[in-house]
């Protein structure tokens, strides 16, 4: 793999990796009771950034393996 595919990789990895860290306060409290309506918009946004950083991971590799990222809704079935 090429070292800018994987520096941009590592980047999205620390992203996550982070994002867990600063959601574990929340995950915490609504693990000993049922969220809120903010709790429950926070852990969404919580949800759809993780969701958001692995794509952009698997949007890195298929560049890296096919040379382009392969087009129509389907392409998360392209490996």
């Amino acid at each position: 793999m090429r070292p800018e595919t994987l520096l941009k990789i590592e980047f999205e990895v620390s992203q996550i990796d982070n994002l867990l860290a600063d959601t574990k306060p929340l995950l915490k409290l609504v693990h000993h009771k049922e969220p809120d309506s903010i709790e429950s918009a926070a852990l969404g946004l919580f949800l759809h950034s993780f969701y958001s950083g692995i794509e952009s991971i698997m949007k890195f590799a298929a560049k890296e393996k096919h040379g382009k990222l392969p087009s129509g809704n389907k392409w998360h079935t392209w490996f």
